[in-house]
């Protein structure tokens, strides 16, 4: 019994390992680039996420490294970056 919920938990870890391996690597495909993104503007260290973001037209998107979409978590507007 213990056994296999052990192995039910190896496999689970595994499978999204794999899936954010997955995830990683066809983002970085269409040109994207390794990007923490602040969403807290105070000073403390808190607020940074992970992710992935490329330039599309003229639009910054950003994906989320951790996250079930399949589309961008942000879109930045170019004329707005500073």
């Amino acid at each position: 019994m213990i056994e296999t919920i052990g192995v039910g938990l190896f496999v689970a870890v595994v499978v999204l390992a794999v899936l954010i391996t997955r995830r990683i690597r066809l983002l970085r495909r269409i040109g994207g680039v390794d990007v923490a993104l602040r969403s807290r503007v105070d000073d403390t260290p808190r607020g940074w996420h992970l992710g992935v973001g490329h330039y599309r037209g003229g639009d910054f998107r950003w994906y989320r490294v951790l996250s079930l979409r399949s589309g961008p978590d942000r879109v930045l507007r170019r004329t707005g970056l500073e």
